[in-house]
């Protein structure tokens, strides 16, 4: 036993970080974007993570206003961007609003230049 004050035995299994859901889908994820970028897919891996953190941040954009009280300074003063209001929608949303616009763009780009997926597949 160990009687130091602070300290605990190597053999303490309730003091070692645990393995949760969220590590282990995060270490799934990274080896298989290894996976694929040393498969020659890195084009796909960049467009689909591109595509997930966009979705992401709109979703967060979108939520902000509900998930805060504006009338409430209080419940958004120590969030990124405060204490102003303004501030901390502009952190929390405007790169939402960026990606959307972003994504906006990109498909009208691709709409008009005729690549709509229909017919004989073009090289991006």
């Amino acid at each position: 036993m160990n009687d130091e004050v602070g300290t605990t035995p190597a053999n303490d299994v309730s003091e070692r970080p645990r393995m949760t859901p969220g590590i282990l889908i995060l270490m799934i994820t990274v080896g298989a974007v290894v996976a694929l970028i040393l498969a020659g897919r890195a084009r796909w891996v960049l467009y689909a993570g591109g595509l997930l953190l966009a979705a992401y941040l709109i979703a967060r954009a979108i939520a902000e206003p509900f998930v805060i009280d504006m009338s409430d300074g209080a419940t958004y003063r120590n969030d990124w961007g405060g204490p102003h209001l303004a501030g901390v929608l502009a952190v929390h949303c405007g790169p939402g609003l960026l990606a959307a616009l972003l994504i906006g763009w990109l498909v009208s780009r691709r709409v008009m230049s005729g690549r709509t997926g229909g017919g004989q597949a073009k090289p991006l």
